[in-house]
């Protein structure tokens, strides 16, 4: 029962980071394809 709960866990941790890693990189090449401007717009409402 534990042994299911701690796969179950690393499997969802897994997908977390996955899903984290494809915002991360669809964020980067949406603010390297736009224009300087809206990239410092997005950069400063972002960070």
């Amino acid at each position: 029962m534990f042994k299911r709960f701690m796969i179950g866990l690393i499997i969802s941790f897994i997908m977390i980071i996955i899903a984290g890693g494809l915002y991360y990189a669809a964020a980067e090449g949406a603010r390297h394809s736009v224009g300087l401007e809206s990239c410092n717009m997005l950069q400063s409402t972002w960070y």
